[in-house]
């Protein structure tokens, strides 16, 4: 009942006289009982009668037709309407126990039939909804006195210019005179989930609702696209991947609640049936896609859980492929991949959300409350489409608050985690800027230190020098070093080396020429000192360390016909 208005069924008025109590019939009662006998069995003969039929009055508004129904699954498509009426007659059809029936995802094509009469004394302008826009087939007929009067095709298959009304639904207008009766048989045939949420509404107070509902709906939408530009403006301001991949999912799950309410046949690809049949998984896919990696780099998952980030380029690469495959597979089956990963991606984010914050992150509390937001907000409206729970503002529109939640968490999340971050950049620069004026400070003291040696390297030198000279002059040894590898005789050597060689004639000489070419020994070994000289000098310490021993320790120096036995000693 609603609105005050009576609806019932033949079968519920005549159940109402068969009571235990009514144990003796008067005269009226017989008279009453044949009376409902013969039009119960009028009734019964005509094939085209429900068992459960719609009566209308005064003051209806809205009622769902679910338990009006009666149906016939056809698994192989072969069933024709007057199959369909025959099979009726023989009473082979199934009555509907709830107010939305919902088939899931099957191949199967069904037949609905139910009856609307007119109760009250006044014309009933109605429309009849279909308040599940992706349906792909769907055929009505019209019966009155069981003569077919028009025959109607509606569909997301079809043009969106070919419905009889304007909205993102399936509408139907129907009107009734008084006392009058109509019998709808529907064949609706499906790729997308098979709900068949039919819905009869007083035309006027239709139109009064729908007003009510495209402003919740534009205030939903509304959130979503600001949440969406004010998120892009940051990125494009930051230029980070964390803020890139949010605002890719808010776009795109907004995309996905706009192809599931039908706004998006309806305004933007009307003459397409292809692109908004893909628009929907495709959307799933990019939307899901851009949460796994916004889930990645906000919870930093590539250096807190590598198998974690794994798992997720694991799912974000099922959603590339998936939403690719879209525009080549049937529809039935992108939606159950999409569904799948969808699910699963769920499960994990929430596993690994929960992970971080028992690791003590932050930003994943945040994140987990956005989640918890969204899935509870979804169940909500889960439970309310299986009749679990009533329909209300809250379970009525659970999904898209919950979503609308989850965005502005997240939205504060991020704000906060880029406070965060720049404050620890703060931190950071202040801890650079003392230590750059450490650095300085010593820096000064080094140049300071490098201005004095500078300054007093000559006299250094200078004192240096006259130290090793005064060494050389007087040292009893003959002392000389050689300057390259050709053998040349450095400038500074002891003055006692010329009383040994016999001769003042040394510097800018050559080794060869003062000691060598004066000593008793073959060409070959005078060659070969001068080879070892030539891979020594200019060479690293290893290269003396390997020929060392074979220098000569003893030398037989001639001067003046005579000879001297030079002790010799080498060194790097």
């Amino acid at each position: 009942m609603s609105g005050g208005a009576f609806v019932g069924t033949i079968d519920e008025v005549l159940l109402t006289m068969i009571k235990p109590e009514h144990k003796r019939m008067t005269s009226d009662g017989y008279l009453l009982w044949g009376a409902y006998f013969f039009i119960f069995l009028g009734l019964s003969c005509s094939y085209m009668v429900q068992a459960g039929t719609m009566v209308i009055q005064d003051g209806h508004t809205s009622m769902a037709l679910g338990k009006y129904l009666e149906y016939l699954e056809d698994p192989q498509g072969k069933v024709d309407l007057p199959l369909f009426l025959e099979r009726k007659q023989q009473s082979e059809l199934l009555k509907s126990e709830v107010d939305k029936p919902n088939f899931g995802y099957t191949k199967s094509t069904y037949w609905f039939v139910f009856e609307l009469r007119n109760g009250s004394e006044n014309m009933k302008n109605l429309l009849l909804e279909f308040d599940y826009p992706q349906l792909d087939s769907v055929e009505v007929y019209y019966f009155t006195d069981d003569q077919l009067n028009l025959k109607q095709e509606l569909g997301d298959h079809q043009p969106f210019n070919v419905r009889p009304v304007d909205h993102r639904n399936f509408l139907l207008p129907i009107s009734l005179g008084v006392q009058e009766s109509l019998t709808m048989v529907i064949k609706i045939k499906t790729n997308s989930s098979f709900k068949v949420g039919l819905l009869l509404h007083d035309k006027d107070l239709f139109w009064q609702n729908e007003a009510r509902e495209t402003m919740i709906q534009g205030v939903y939408f509304g959130i979503m696209f600001v949440m969406f530009f004010y998120n892009a403006f940051i990125f494009l301001t930051l230029k980070t991947k964390t803020y890139f991949y949010y605002v890719i999912y808010v776009l795109m799950f907004a995309v996905y609640q706009f192809c599931q309410k039908g706004y998006d046949y309806q305004y933007l690809w009307q003459y397409a049936p292809f692109i908004h049949e893909k628009a929907l998984p495709f959307s799933i896919g990019i939307s899901g896609l851009g949460l796994i990696y916004f889930t990645r780099s906000f919870l930093v998952l590539d250096e807190s859980s590598p198998r974690f980030s794994l798992a997720f380029k694991i799912l974000g690469l099922g959603f590339i492929v998936g939403s690719v495959l879209t525009f080549f597979i049937p529809y039935v089956v992108s939606i159950k991949i999409q569904v799948f990963l969808t699910a699963l991606s769920s499960l994990l984010m929430a596993v690994v959300a929960i992970y971080r914050v028992r690791k003590g992150c932050i930003d994943s509390r945040y994140y987990l409350l956005a989640l918890f937001s969204f899935l509870f907000g979804s169940l909500l409206y889960a439970l309310r489409t299986f009749g679990v729970l009533p329909s209300i503002f809250l379970t009525d529109y659970g999904a898209q608050i919950g979503s609308a939640l989850e965005v502005i968490l997240l939205s504060l999340a991020l704000a906060r985690r880029m406070k965060r971050l720049q404050e620890e950049n703060t931190e950071i620069q202040k801890k650079a800027a003392e230590a750059s004026k450490a650095a300085a400070a010593d820096l000064a003291r080094k140049n300071e230190e490098i201005t004095f040696f500078n300054k007093n390297l000559e006299r250094l030198v200078d004192e240096k020098t006259k130290e090793v000279r005064v060494l050389l002059d007087y040292i009893p040894q003959g002392v000389l070093s050689l300057e390259n590898p050709e053998g040349k005789i450095a400038q500074d050597y002891s003055a006692h080396l010329e009383d040994i060689v016999g001769h003042s004639d040394i510097s800018d000489t050559f080794f060869s020429e003062v000691i060598l070419d004066r000593c008793q020994m073959s060409g070959d070994e005078k060659n070969q000192i001068q080879e070892i000289i030539k891979s020594i000098v200019g060479e690293s310490e290893l290269g003396f360390e390997i020929n060392e021993g074979n220098l000569p320790r003893e030398l037989v120096y001639l001067v003046d016909s005579q000879e001297k036995v030079l002790n010799v000693t080498w060194n790097v």
